[in-house]
């Protein structure tokens, strides 16, 4: 804006540019001081807010945002199930190898895991079906390569009708899981009937001893790993910090031992 005063010490402001600042004519005076201060400060305050007005914060699609959004779940999904089939790969052999330490807390083991998408938290159920295209039924996971159900021919997306003639089809999440706990527990021999891309298939598992105490994997940035009697809790931040596989095995190996040997008098011990 432009600042003139005349000889009638008369002021007056006309629009211009927010960066220039052009002085008046050479006959132009300034009459006091005081006037000259007012003026200046009148002058500044819409200079100031005239062009703070003039910066907008640009606007982002609705789309877009969503986007993001399913892109970070997405990575955050991945990221967690890579950890978890790393500690289910490394922890099986554990298992098995500690039969004997563990005693009468040695079971039957198949060494496979299933899902569904209802086995999932509601924010990653979206990319979970959409990943490993899931539907309500039971469907195999993943298949670790030393164990009983590898020699049986079962593999990851085969998706199981029955066990041991009981079938699964038709039934809730919570008594699928009952049905399926009770038949991999008690039986020395698994009958499967899948179902494998359209291919109706009947599989025969022979179990293995093992310890049976599962391996969870707790979501959190903590270096922890802890056992109490029953199970085993490894964080999220332990799998990461734990960069060799031997070093995770170690730690998995010192929380069996604490659970085999009766260590944990209480539950939830920190190991």
């Amino acid at each position: 804006s432009k600042w003139i005063t005349n000889s009638q010490s008369h002021t007056d402001y006309r629009p211009s540019t927010c960066s220039h600042l052009h002085a008046a004519s050479e006959d132009a005076r300034i009459v006091n001081t005081s006037t000259w201060k007012k003026s200046i400060l009148i002058f500044l305050l819409p200079l100031i807010f005239g062009c703070y007005a003039s910066l907008q914060h640009p606007s982002v699609a609705q789309e877009a945002i969503s986007a993001e959004k399913s892109k970070q779940l997405e990575m955050a999904f991945q990221l967690a199930e890579k950890r978890l089939d790393r500690l289910a790969r490394i922890y099986f052999p554990l298992q098995l190898a500690s039969a004997e330490l563990c005693g009468k807390d040695a079971s039957n083991l198949h060494g496979f895991l299933f899902h569904s998408n209802e086995t999932y938290p509601r924010e990653f159920q979206e990319v979970a079906t959409r990943l490993y295209h899931l539907d309500d039924s039971i469907t195999v996971k993943s298949v670790h390569p030393l164990s009983p159900a590898a020699r049986s021919g079962l593999l990851p997306g085969d998706r199981i009708l029955k066990i041991n003639g009981r079938v699964l089809e038709g039934k809730g999440l919570f008594e699928k899981g009952n049905v399926l706990t009770e038949e991999l527990e008690k039986s020395t021999k698994l009958s499967l009937d899948i179902n494998r891309e359209g291919t109706l298939l009947g599989l025969t598992l022979d179990p293995t001893k093992g310890c049976k105490y599962p391996a969870l994997l707790a979501f959190s940035d903590a270096v922890n790993a802890q056992s109490n009697g029953d199970a085993i809790l490894v964080s999220s931040g332990m799998v990461k910090f734990a960069e060799l596989d031997s070093e995770l095995a170690f730690i998995l190996s010192h929380e069996i031992a604490h659970n085999a040997l009766g260590h944990n008098s209480t539950k939830n011990k920190i190991g």
